[in-house]
């Protein structure tokens, strides 16, 4: 019995396909030239449709269970098309690690980094400060569901401005467009197919390095010492003179033009400015998202809420 080709392969209900992973496993088994002689549709750049449909399920993370933001949202694809996108991911990475492209700042997602080195980093740069008897100001900015509005077009315009190749670009492309989800609660609980216009969709294998790849250039040009895990962004500088906090205000300033540009937006609720050192916290940062905010930071608490203006 001959092995079915990925056109035969029908899309599976539930992610699992046994038939195409026999089918890939052989594949893969075998040298690379079969791909040249006789190129699969990933190989073109082309991705079947049913591998661009994945069932979602919803992970509880915390908090009130009736409330639908604390859940997480977990793509669930077929293992034959997790074959391919560890390839492109392998293809991705090596590239950006052979040309240097990922900022020293980003900590998420990155060999040999994590959110402990993210911390440490950032710690000891900020206490040098206060042990040389600075004031410093910390503002921890979170972008509002970032991995779901990734924009697309802009995504593949930076991978083609940071040297990709042209058919990892492309496959890329003809993956994230088109791509169709469902919310699956059982077996007998499932939503409609409904296209996803935005994002890169969790679950998947390149979907870490794609999003590190989109925020890549978010710190261009800051003054302050920045800091960065996946979608949580921090910068801290000297706050004990006004040059000082004019600096930290055109950083955020230039923060808002980047999220302006790629079409994100800060999470103003979970935002807050740490004040550490001597002296007190007066100043107050401003927000340009409508309604305009203010950060009111508060010494004895070392803690910030939002406030209306």
């Amino acid at each position: 019995m001959e092995d079915p080709t990925l056109e035969q392969v029908e899309a599976p209900e539930g992610g699992c396909d046994p038939m195409g992973s026999l089918h890939w496993s052989r594949l893969l088994a075998g040298p690379v030239d079969p791909w040249r002689e006789d190129p699969t549709p990933e190989h073109l750049g082309e991705v079947p449709e049913y591998r661009k449909k994945a069932s979602v399920t919803p992970i509880f993370k915390k908090g009130k269970k009736e409330d639908p933001g604390n859940y997480r949202l977990v793509s669930l694809t077929s293992i034959s098309g997790k074959v391919m996108e560890y390839l492109i991911l392998e293809t991705i990475s090596r590239h950006m690690k052979d040309k240097k492209i990922t900022r020293s700042s980003h900590h998420g997602f990155t060999k040999g980094k994590s959110c402990l080195t993210n911390l440490i980093t950032f710690y000891d740069e900020m206490s040098g400060l206060v042990d040389e008897g600075r004031a410093v100001d910390i503002v921890l900015l979170d972008f509002r569901k970032a991995f779901d509005t990734v924009s697309h077009k802009i995504l593949i315009e930076k991978l083609l401005m940071y040297g990709l190749d042209e058919q990892t670009v492309r496959w890329t492309e003809n993956w994230l467009n088109g791509w169709a989800q469902r919310m699956v609660i059982s077996s007998s609980a499932k939503s409609s197919w409904k296209t996803v216009t935005s994002g890169v969709p969790q679950g998947s294998i390149p979907d870490p390095v794609l999003f590190i790849i989109f925020i890549n250039d978010l710190d261009d040009g800051a003054e302050c010492a920045p800091g960065q895990f996946a979608d949580d962004t921090k910068l801290g500088g000297v706050a004990d003179r006004p040059e000082g906090h004019a600096a930290i205000q055109r950083d955020l300033n230039k923060l808002e033009n980047w999220a302006d540009r790629n079409l994100m937006q800060f999470n103003k609720g979970k935002c807050q400015v740490l004040h550490l050192g001597r002296g007190k916290p007066m100043h107050q940062y401003t927000c340009r998202e409508p309604p305009s905010w203010k950060a009111a930071l508060h010494r004895r608490t070392w803690r910030s809420w939002w406030t209306p203006s």
